[in-house]
């Protein structure tokens, strides 16, 4: 419907107070950024949000940089954060060769698979430029293949339909999911809308690290790439203290909602104290407040608390 307003996409019941801080949650279709220094829940807030897609019958892909898939169960399995059998499926090879691709609900996309599927890139380059002047390699941490893994995904999980039945690397160079969605004759893939996804990158920091002048680029050129209203994007970025409000300049006018996360120690009490505070969300009338954000327990599950 014309100015409808978007869905609103939550925590629950992983971090609580959060949602009302955003006036019911994310809005729909949005690119979220996660960020502050390392050791402030960023992490559990991507896999919160994650979790709460299954649970409100949404499609999920997990990416994480940071950990393989087996410690990624431990961490969830130690807050009591417990998935079905039918979720225990990680990336790899026979997700896209699999008479079942597209009716995935959740992706997890870990270190092992960025490798493996580099490999496999770096093979089609080789097939289509043997001989050839032009050389392109790419790496784990190349955001070329970040942006075609996510594609293929999406795939997965049945927002994309492929158009197009080899892969070339024009592709991976240059595919975009909003020809799809507006079916463009240029188009790979066909944007099924009646799916809807979240996409957690967890974190973005490995492909621009050394590249700060450019993290904004970077981002934009994933978001032209991969936007589309019936998927929503939360991007974890770790930073320092010393380069936080340099990388928030770069990439924070990119992005539709930050929400910032970190930790003090307060030495008179001799704990650490952490907070969040939402810089911004587009559409959204959200709390201006700084919260704090604690772990408490009920039962045999953990989860965050917002607290203004």
């Amino acid at each position: 419907m014309s100015g409808a307003h978007p869905a609103r996409l939550g925590f629950e019941p992983y971090v609580k107070g959060l949602d009302g801080a955003l006036q019911g949650g994310v809005p729909e279709g949005s690119w979220i950024s996660l960020y502050g220094p390392p050791g402030g829940y960023k992490t559990l807030h991507g896999l919160a949000f994650c979790l709460n897609a299954l649970a409100n019958r949404q499609k999920c892909v997990y990416v994480s940089t940071e950990m393989d898939y087996i410690q990624l169960k431990e961490q969830m399995n130690s807050l009591g954060w417990k998935l079905e059998k039918v979720y225990e499926v990680h990336f790899t090879s026979k997700i896209v060769e699999s008479k079942d691709y597209g009716a995935y609900d959740l992706i997890w996309v870990d270190l092992d698979s960025l490798r493996y599927w580099a490999y496999k890139l770096n093979q089609l380059v080789r097939e289509e430029k043997e001989g050839g002047k032009k050389k392109v390699y790419f790496w784990y941490n190349d955001p070329t293949l970040l942006t075609h893994l996510i594609m293929i995904s999406l795939g997965a999980v049945g927002v994309l339909e492929r158009t197009v039945t080899n892969i070339t690397l024009d592709e991976v160079l240059y595919a975009r999911v909003k020809d799809g969605l507006f079916e463009s004759k240029y188009a790979k893939f066909k944007v099924n809308k009646d799916v809807h996804a979240r996409v957690v990158i967890d974190s973005i920091s490995p492909f621009i690290i050394g590249k700060f002048s450019v993290a904004g680029k970077i981002l934009t050129d994933m978001k032209v790439r991969l936007a589309t209203p019936n998927v929503t994007y939360v991007v974890v970025s770790h930073v320092a203290k010393t380069t936080e409000d340099e990388l928030g300049a770069n990439i924070g006018h990119i992005v539709d909602g930050r929400i910032r996360l970190w930790l003090e120690l307060d030495e008179k009490a001799g704990e650490a104290k952490y907070y969040g505070w939402i810089v911004k969300m587009r559409q959204t009338d959200h709390s201006r407040k700084l919260h704090t954000v604690s772990m408490e327990t009920s039962g045999n599950m953990k989860y965050l608390v917002w607290k203004s």
